[in-house]
């Protein structure tokens, strides 16, 4: 293994060097220093980050820039900027209550939009009214190709948890199915439980008096 320069109580940015902090968790592990901000806060930074100016804070500064650009544009108080802040702390904070359904299982942000709300607000725009963010991938990230507006009706077919049924070649989740047809969901879901194919259970009206085996009701 290389030997360390030692760079104790050397200053980058807004941090400065505390002492020397083990390896990074990597298949090519690379020394780490402890360093304390300017802010208060204390940080374990890779030593390679510190000197090439890629990490100069604990992530105030970032928070500082980015603040500071929202009250420049007035947009602050804005819809899309609380928008914006809530999507940082569902996929960074493991405190956020629906941290579990996004950073919790992967779901990340990319860099270009959490370092800045400006590439945020020009990829996406501001928000319609009555629509939120949408990720068209539920299971993708926060990012410009795998975002939209979209409204709560759009969001909810959108569920990893939707059911998803086909007939004649067409797909669509059981609540459009139920919907189209004139009952509940839960009259399509019965029928299937009773044997009917899945075609005829999203196709055959109620009210039509068609009974698809004997004993079987709608």
């Amino acid at each position: 293994m290389k030997t360390i320069t030692d760079i104790t109580g050397n200053t980058y940015g807004r941090l400065t060097v505390l002492s020397f902090d083990g390896y990074s968790d990597h298949k090519r592990p690379k020394p780490q220093w402890l360093c304390s901000c300017s802010c208060g806060n204390t940080i374990s930074v890779v030593g390679a980050h510190l000197k090439n100016g890629n990490t100069s804070s604990c992530g105030c500064l970032r928070k500082e820039v980015s603040s500071e650009m929202a009250t420049r544009h007035g947009m602050k108080f804005s819809r899309a900027y609380q928008i914006w802040q809530g999507i940082k702390r569902r996929v960074n904070n493991p405190n956020d209550d629906h941290y579990h359904r996004y950073g919790g299982r992967g779901i990340t942000m990319c860099d270009e939009w959490l370092t800045s709300f400006e590439s945020f607000i020009s990829d996406m725009g501001e928000p319609p009214e009555g629509m939120s963010i949408d990720r068209i991938d539920n299971d993708g990230h926060y990012e410009p190709d795998n975002c939209r507006w979209a409204t709560s009706a759009q969001q909810s077919r959108n569920n990893s948890r939707n059911v998803w049924l086909s007939a004649n070649g067409v797909t669509k989740c059981l609540t459009d199915w139920a919907k189209e047809l004139g009952c509940s969901p839960y009259t399509i879901q019965k029928r299937i439980r009773r044997g009917w194919l899945e075609a005829d259970a999203v196709t055959i009206s109620p009210h039509s008096g068609n009974r698809y085996f004997k004993g079987a009701s709608a």
